[in-house]
């Protein structure tokens, strides 16, 4: 919902790896990144936007420490992110 209450829900949980939007309220992605890098060492997988500006944070994204980027599918809102979570799995596997 938000990188504030990400941040909060990786320290009780403790995944594995981390999916990571970088348009979010309170906190975006980026500095929610910048969080989990200092805080907890564990594998980032952004997902970012099919434009100029998503492309540009997907590469912050990458200098900032994550692991790899996905672009956000079109169809995201009717099941396109089952897709990224397949996929997402076998990066970082």
């Amino acid at each position: 919902m938000d990188g504030l209450l990400g941040l909060k829900k990786i320290g009780e949980l403790h995944p594995d790896v981390v999916t990571l939007d970088l348009e979010m309220p309170r906190m975006d992605g980026l500095e929610m990144l910048r969080q989990i890098v200092r805080r907890y060492h564990i594998p980032v997988i952004v997902v970012s936007s099919h434009n100029e500006m998503g492309a540009y944070s997907a590469l912050n994204a990458l200098a900032l420490g994550a692991f790899d980027f996905v672009a956000k599918p079109s169809d995201a809102q009717s099941g396109g992110l089952e897709q990224i979570a397949r996929n997402s799995r076998s990066k970082s596997r």
